[in-house]
């Protein structure tokens, strides 16, 4: 085992316990992690373009840590009716979370959240999310992390065409991390969002596979569910998006 020393105190762990040792001298960068995907795709034969750019900036404290998710995507399709004059079809979906996590003894974390996004496809103009919450660690190892977590969620949303909203959700997550594959990092994490009951509920679900394949860089697929039970305006009620993109991580 390894013997952890707690101030007066000292803790024999299982090595299968132990996730990573660090350096507490060690400066703030080397205590960060994350990665920058980029996708791109162009269709000559339908005048399809789209872009994505996905990133997320890791700091992991002893005690606190904080994360931070970032996505933009557009797209864009040039058609051309009958007479000569083309138009473009555009859409696009940009959302950023900073999280908060306080780890306690054992597997548990508090956990405090701010998200806003847009969704055109979905006819959202603007959702702010502020959340307050717990997160339990199902399995935390050298390579794997599996955990659960609730929270309590303010959400004050607008729609287009409609007046802005604000309500009270109960979110339940469940994430998956797998980073030490090999190359190979396979990332999910799925929110669903609960409201007045079960009259209207969001899912969320947002998947990475990445594979390095020289010096940080990757390449890998990733994958964008968004479903809205209850939408307003007659709005679509799903939005997907599933691509290859190349990347840079680091950590």
């Amino acid at each position: 085992g390894l013997v952890v020393s707690l101030g007066d105190e000292s803790v024999n762990l299982p090595f299968a316990v132990v996730v990573e040792l660090r350096n507490l001298a060690e400066s703030f960068w080397a205590k960060t992690n994350g990665f920058i995907d980029l996708g791109i795709s162009l269709v000559r034969a339908n005048d399809l373009r789209s872009v994505l750019l996905k990133g997320q900036f890791d700091y992991n404290g002893r005690i606190w840590e904080v994360h931070l998710n970032g996505e933009t995507y557009f797209q864009s399709q040039t058609s051309t009716g009958s007479g000569t004059t083309a138009t473009a079809d555009e859409t696009s979906r940009n959302s950023l979370t900073l999280e908060g996590r306080r780890n306690f003894s054992g597997s548990w974390a508090g956990t405090t959240a701010g998200q806003t996004e847009a969704n055109e496809e979905l006819s959202l103009e603007r959702r702010l999310l502020f959340s307050v919450g717990a997160r339990y660690n199902i399995v935390r190892n050298q390579g794997l992390e599996l955990w659960t977590g609730s929270s309590a969620v303010f959400n004050a949303e607008l729609f287009t065409g409609e007046e802005r909203n604000e309500t009270g959700e109960a979110k339940l997550t469940l994430g998956f991390d797998m980073f030490d594959v090999g190359d190979i990092d396979i990332y999910m994490l799925t929110e669903s969002f609960i409201a007045r009951g079960l009259e209207r509920y969001r899912i969320n679900v947002d998947g990475r596979i990445a594979w390095e394949i020289v010096d940080d860089f990757t390449i890998g697929f990733t994958a964008v569910e968004r479903y809205d039970s209850a939408p307003a305006n007659g709005a679509a009620k799903r939005d997907f998006q599933y691509g290859l993109t190349v990347g840079w991580t680091w950590g």
